[in-house]
């Protein structure tokens, strides 16, 4: 499993940012739901843990995309 989490906010201006990020968080669980496919993580769901909201999902096996990334520059893609 892989946790993908958003912390919880310190101040007025990050709980606003906080507010944004979960609505978009949420949203992303939600349509993640749908897809199925041999190179894409499977999302569990969404907790909410005392330090943040927590994505939790498959992890998989592989490049990350950051090594991809470097390897498509390196080739000049």
């Amino acid at each position: 499993m892989v946790l993908k989490c958003l912390p919880r906010p310190d101040t007025a201006e990050e709980a606003e940012h906080f507010q944004r990020a979960r609505a978009r968080l949420e949203e992303e669980v939600r349509l993640a739901a749908y897809l199925q496919h041999p190179r894409i993580a499977r999302v569990h769901g969404l907790v909410e843990l005392t330090h943040g909201l927590c994505v939790v999902m498959e992890h998989l096996e592989g490049l990350t995309l950051d090594t991809l990334l470097s390897v498509a520059q390196a080739r000049g893609l």
